[in-house]
C-alpha cells in the first residue's frame, strides 16, 4: 500500500455544504457506498486485496459524484498516474480538492 501526499489544503465548508445539498437527490449513490463497506469488509477478511483496491476506485468515482469540489485537475492527474502505473484503486482523503 502506498500513500501519496498532494500538499493541497484549504477550507472545506463550501464543498461539504454542496455535498450535503446534493446527497438529498443521490440516495442510490449513498446506498451503493454503504453496501461497499460490507463488500470491502469481506474482501479484507479473505485477504482479497486486489478486489479491495478495485472497490476503493469505485468508491472514489461515487464520491466525486456528490460535489463538484471533491477533486481537482491536480488530484485527478496524480490518481490517473497511479492507475496507469498499475494501482487498482485508491481512497483520496480529505473533504475536497479545491485549488489553493
Amino acid at each position: 500500500m502506498k500513500v501519496l501526499v498532494t500538499g493541497v489544503s484549504g477550507e472545506s465548508d463550501g464543498i461539504l455544504s454542496e455535498q450535503r445539498e446534493n446527497i438529498r437527490g443521490r440516495t442510490q449513490a449513498l446506498s451503493q457506498m454503504r453496501d461497499m463497506v460490507y463488500e470491502g469488509r469481506e474482501y479484507l477478511l479473505k485477504g482479497n486485496l486486489d478486489d479491495f483496491g478495485r472497490l476503493l476506485g469505485r468508491g472514489w468515482e461515487l464520491k466525486k459524484s456528490l460535489a463538484s469540489g471533491i477533486t481537482n485537475p491536480g488530484i485527478e492527474e496524480i490518481y490517473g498516474r497511479a492507475i496507469e502505473a498499475g494501482t487498482l484503486g485508491g481512497k483520496v482523503c480529505g473533504a475536497g480538492g479545491r485549488e489553493t
